[in-house]
């Protein structure tokens, strides 16, 4: 998909623009009821530079509710793409 961005696919540009967007309403909203230190995000688009990022970010911030709560920190997760199957190995050994 991001090889397709780069080809100037604007088809592509706007699924992934919605898909941050869809994903960053999502942790906004989430962000509002758990009001977490940080977010951290992982996978393949996650970890992505550029227009999954950016809109992810902003429709993050736009639907968290509190003003002050939307300078929340959003890191990529340390662990890369495995960060998923990091968490779960690591809840099952516990």
């Amino acid at each position: 998909m991001l090889a397709a961005i780069a080809a100037g696919d604007a088809d592509a540009a706007q699924v992934v623009r919605s898909g941050g967007e869809a994903l960053g309403a999502a942790v906004g909203l989430l962000a509002n009821v758990l009001d977490p230190e940080a977010v951290v995000v992982g996978g393949g688009l996650g970890l992505s530079e550029g227009l999954f990022w950016d809109s992810l970010v902003a429709s993050m911030r736009r639907h968290i509710w509190f003003e002050a709560h939307r300078a929340l920190p959003i890191v990529r997760a340390a662990t890369g793409p495995d960060a998923g199957l990091i968490g779960a190995a690591a809840a099952a050994w516990q």
